[in-house]
């Protein structure tokens, strides 16, 4: 406990008294220490700081991903069952997803969850509407086992994966480098959902300022949680695979909500 003692000096050039301050620390502590008054103010906006730095929600910890070769990370949160799915098939996932922020692979500041939108995403695998990133983590592909209906597989797609690098007035206008743009997944037009603060978010917005910016140098890596749902799934089983989705190892820290 801090005791503090104000004598007041009589100062004839100013209209208030000068405060000499002095704290009392604990006992077993080595006498008093001598504070200026700036220092002394400064005490109970320091406590402050400190009390919301302990409520301030540490981050969730990382899940270990795999490194591929192609420089996707991977990392299965559940094990699906039955057979797996081949290239030319369409498949249906639900997926949610954030940025990447700092070196450790982690969940960043989430953008868009087809759970919210009650709007699963489908297409045909390996027919070039999506990044090849996604195509990889259901497909799989050299040291990446495809998934299996029902799991969960969390990837880490870099920028030669995903929605491509050189873009904008850095880009070399060739029509690979323009048509990485018309890729899938997007969030839809104009979708807004709300952060645990109530705040309303804008994921396409989010997303284009992110990942279709032109001038932006780089892009931080998109974090994709998919679901892979079974190709006879009834509304019940997609509904539970949402839940699961909700409920899964993908993005509970701080920053996924914002």
């Amino acid at each position: 406990m801090l005791v503090l003692s104000c004598a007041a000096l009589s100062v004839s050039s100013s209209r208030l008294p000068a405060v000499s301050t002095s704290v009392r620390l604990p006992a077993g502590s080595a006498g008093h220490l001598l504070l200026d008054r700036r220092t002394a103010l400064r005490l109970p906006f320091a406590a402050a700081v400190s009390a919301a730095a302990a409520l301030r929600p540490s981050p969730a910890a990382a899940i270990d991903l795999t490194l591929d070769v192609s420089g996707l990370r991977w990392a299965d949160i559940r094990q699906g069952v039955g057979g797996v799915p081949r290239d030319g098939e369409r498949v249906t996932v639900d997926y949610m997803m954030t940025r990447n922020i700092g070196v450790t692979p982690m969940a960043g500041g989430k953008i868009y969850s087809t759970k919210d939108s009650q709007q699963p995403f489908s297409w045909v695998l390996g027919d070039g509407s999506v990044i090849e990133g996604l195509d990889m983590a259901v497909l799989g592909r050299g040291g990446i086992p495809p998934m299996k209906p029902g799991g969960i597989r969390r990837v880490l797609i870099p920028q030669q994966l995903g929605y491509g690098v050189g873009r904008g007035v850095f880009q070399d206008n060739t029509a690979a480098r323009v048509g990485v743009r018309s890729l899938l997944p997007v969030p839809p037009v104009g979708f807004e959902w709300r952060d645990k603060q109530g705040d309303v978010v804008n994921a396409y917005a989010r997303f284009k300022d992110l990942y279709m910016n032109e001038m932006r140098l780089d892009e931080p890596g998109l974090l994709l949680d998919v679901i892979l749902r079974p190709q006879d799934a009834a509304p019940e089983a997609a509904a539970e695979s949402a839940v699961a989705m909700g409920g899964a190892a993908p993005p509970s820290s701080p920053n996924d909500q914002t």
